[in-house]
């Protein structure tokens, strides 16, 4: 939940009390930083702000102590006005994005052009057989729905000379040979990584050859009287072994 994305989910779900969690908080913060310039605070306090506005419930992950004090300010619960979340809520209209999870992620922020650009230099030292950058693995499948109209886009310029699906189903092609290509570099990796060091599970053998005491009192067994007593009340005859 954020401010580049517009849905109806969270307002459906408070009108039946059903609490929603927000997901993905951070994603359009680099569209929140004129608000937050406005308002004296960061981009991730109106990111937070927003969704406390909406009435959804925020889970943070941070492992810096600082952040969370800030994250979890009272102050943020009544940092928008009503005026500022309709400004905020327009910016789905006027500066859609998308987090693409197909293949991983992708703000489609980034213009057609800019992705048009790297991708080629990508493809041109995936035929060459030289190292390319992960953005293959970003870009979704034609067919993921919403999720594929920018490659689509972009497979109407690698491959002009075919028509529609044509397209769709050559640029389809090549992304995956060449996400194969950095899985298997992924793979070498990894195998060497083992082999320079690899895992060494030995046996703690002392340690169960002798054993320390747990560290904890263990109460003397007359203090268990009273309750053995009374299970063996409970047992057919009163008396149970």
């Amino acid at each position: 939940l954020h401010a580049c994305i517009a849905t109806p989910v969270v307002r459906l779900c408070r009108r039946h009390g059903i609490r929603f969690e927000a997901h993905s908080v951070m994603a359009a913060n680099a569209h929140l930083a004129p608000a937050a310039q406005r308002l004296g605070v960061s981009p991730a306090e109106v990111a937070i702000a927003f969704c406390l506005a909406l009435g959804a419930d925020v889970c943070f992950s941070t492992g810096n102590l600082e952040h969370l004090r800030r994250d979890m300010h009272p102050r943020l619960a009544m940092l928008l006005s009503e005026r500022d979340v309709g400004e905020l809520e327009a910016l789905a209209y006027t500066t859609p994005i998308r987090i693409y999870r197909a293949q991983g992620a992708m703000g489609a922020e980034l213009e057609v052009e800019a992705l048009e650009k790297q991708l080629s230099k990508d493809i041109a030292a995936f035929e060459k057989g030289e190292p390319f950058s992960d953005l293959c693995r970003s870009i979704p499948k034609t067919h993921r729905g919403v999720q594929g109209d920018v490659t689509k886009l972009l497979a109407k310029r690698f491959f002009p000379e075919y028509p529609g699906p044509s397209s769709w189903q050559k640029l389809d092609g090549l992304l995956h040979k060449m996400r194969k290509q950095l899985e298997n570099r992924d793979d070498e990796r990894r195998a060497a990584h083992r082999a320079l060091f690899p895992k060494k599970c030995a046996l703690p053998r002392e340690a169960v050859a002798n054993p320390d005491a747990l560290p904890v009192d263990i109460p003397a067994s007359d203090l268990f009287r009273p309750f053995l007593d009374e299970l063996r009340s409970w047992a057919p005859g009163g008396d149970a072994d």
